[in-house]
This record gives structure tokens, sequence and C-alpha cells, in this order.
């Protein structure tokens, strides 16, 4: 079963990654975007500190804009919730509903769900986040995957975003390392354990299209390109 949305709260807390330039690290989604009068705070604190990454997925837990600024005011005293606190309450005026079509390719995504799961996939909410551009996030909240892309994306590369988005799914949890944790900044000590979970994803990708998709090889070797 999946489900098609649109959360101002997801796209509230990308909107905010996306002004952050984080240089060489892979969880960045950058946009280029004006710096906002607390851009300099926030991006200082996320460097600084480890806990920043769990932000990228943050949007995907909370429906709403009241909820994802509460779980922002229950984070512990830092200067990194300082920032985002002041981040988020300053965008939330930039947001405003957004039509959600539903893609055409839901079908063919049901298919290529139901083989790279072992077992009947899990509910997905796909959500819409123009926020994201090229890139996408995931995560399994509450028993369903919650798959954030921007659905203006072409067809093409948004079903390759989501298929790469569930492949983690299915791969992450036989490639983790069990003592050093996964960091996305290049140069760091877990950049290697990141590198490791994103070939095993793009690996299993191939082998599922290869299997029941042949034909989406192609699109699948320009979304690898286009994402580097």
């Amino acid at each position: 079963m999946t489900r098609v949305a649109w959360w101002p709260s997801t796209e509230l807390m990308y909107r905010v990654l996306a002004r952050l330039d984080l240089g060489r690290d892979a969880a960045s989604i950058y946009s280029g975007a004006h710096a906002r009068p607390w851009t300099q705070a926030l991006l200082a604190a996320y460097r600084q500190d480890p806990q920043a990454i769990q932000l990228q997925w943050l949007g995907l837990a909370h429906e709403t804009t009241d909820a994802l600024i509460q779980a922002v005011e229950t984070m512990r005293e830092s200067p990194l919730r300082t920032a985002i606190l002041a981040s988020t309450q300053d965008e939330l005026a930039t947001i405003t509903p957004q039509t959600c079509l539903t893609p055409s390719f839901l079908p063919r995504l049901d298919t290529l769900r139901h083989t790279l799961y072992a077992e009947p996939p899990p509910p997905l909410t796909l959500l819409h986040v123009a926020a994201l551009g090229r890139h996408g996030r995931a995560a399994t909240i509450q028993g369903e995957r919650r798959v954030a892309v921007d659905l203006n994306q072409p067809e093409d590369h948004a079903l390759m975003q989501i298929l790469h988005e569930e492949c983690h799914a299915v791969t992450d949890r036989e490639v983790a390392h069990p003592s050093i944790p996964r960091e996305t900044r290049f140069g760091t000590a877990g950049y290697a354990v990141h590198r490791a979970l994103e070939d095993a994803a793009v690996a299993y990708g191939a082998v599922v299209l290869a299997e029941v998709a042949p034909d989406l090889l192609a699109a699948y070797e320009q979304w690898r390109c286009r994402m580097g």
C-alpha cells in the first residue's frame, strides 16, 4: 500500500537544511538559496554537534509543523537546538500548501518493492518535498516506510531515487559496522561505512531492476551518473 502526500513539516525541515552549505558532506542538500539571518549559526552548530545528522530524518517523523517544532523544543539544550529552533520558526513563514499529484509510476514501484523485500513490504508514505531537489531521504517510522523526494523531478529520476531509498531498508542492516558509526563528512572515521552502505544499496537496486524491470536499467545508470 502506497499513499502520496505533502506535509508542511517535512517541507519545512528540508527547506532549512537546503540553506546549509555543508561542503564535502554526503548529507548536503544545499540548494544555493540565499542565506537567512540564522544560517551561519545553524551551520556552525551543525558542524560541531555529532548528533546533527539526526536532523536529516527529523522531518519524516512529524506530519504537522507544530509537532515538528515541539520535537525540536524537546531536544537537549545545545547551540544546535537553539539554532534549529530559530531557523524553523523563521522559515515557517515561507511554507505554503502544495498540490501533490500521484505519479504514474506507482504500479511499477509496487512491483519493485515486492521484489526487493524478502517479505511483504511495509506500507509506504511517499512525501513530495520540493526542497530536496535531486536528493531523497527515508526512514521506517511506526511500522511504515516514509520516503521523501521531489516529485517535480523527472519521473525516471524520482522512481530511481525512491528505489534507492527502499534498497537501504534491506541492505543497511547487512552492511552497517557494529562499532563504527556512519558519518557522511568526507575524511571522517565513519565515512568508509557510509560509502559501503551506499554502494550496497546501489548494487542491490541494479539486481532488482535486472530481475523485474530491465527496461529501467538505462534510467538507473543515468540516475547514478546524475547523483555522482
